[in-house]
């Protein structure tokens, strides 16, 4: 859905080049927060509520298109081209948000089987929910896991046997000075 639009480069551009104040990670965390705030304020302006958009472009062509049965008018051709044309560039939308929630790669273009799309992310969302964990034989479920992971770090961290482990710094690129100052950061 974003990505068709011509817009997105230069919103994504213009908040990471933004001045920001951190250094390291923090700095990036901080881009990618407000990149995040920036692109959801894009989307509500830019998309708006696809569902509330559809409603109101299924009808409007509907209407346009008995309009230009009663009266075939130039005038009133081109207001049902144009219905036509907003509730086709709805649909497409559409059809991006689905497929995007539903993350199937395989799905021929042009297929606008929402119904589809919308049992992929049910079936999706049923496939990565955890309803239970088994740790050591013993079984923990949904509602116990907060707890029980808190308990179990807790207990990791405050035991006397913890051994504290040196970084792997060998896995980790070093740079110059020259190549951090022509970074994105």
């Amino acid at each position: 859905m974003w990505i068709r639009h011509l817009d997105l480069l230069e919103v994504v551009k213009r908040s990471w080049s933004f001045p920001t104040v951190g250094v390291g990670m923090a700095k990036l965390s901080e881009k990618l927060r407000r990149l995040k705030h920036r692109l959801k304020d894009w989307n509500r302006l830019t998309f708006g509520d696809i569902f509330h958009n559809l409603q109101l472009a299924e009808p409007a062509t509907l209407e346009a298109e008995r309009l230009y049965d009663r009266m075939p008018t130039d005038f009133n051709l081109m207001h049902m081209n144009r219905c036509t044309t907003q509730l086709t560039h709805v649909l497409t939308i559409e059809e991006d948000f689905w497929r995007q929630k539903a993350a199937c790669k395989w799905v021929l273009d042009g297929d606008r089987n929402t119904r589809f799309y919308h049992s992929m992310v049910q079936k999706k969302r049923a496939r990565n929910f955890l309803s239970a964990l088994t740790v050591n034989g013993q079984e923990i479920t949904a509602e116990d896991l907060p707890g029980s992971g808190v308990a179990h770090f807790r207990q990791l961290l405050t035991s006397d046997n913890h051994q504290p482990t040196a970084p792997q710094t060998s896995i980790v690129p070093r740079f110059g000075a020259s190549h951090m100052s022509s970074s994105c950061w």
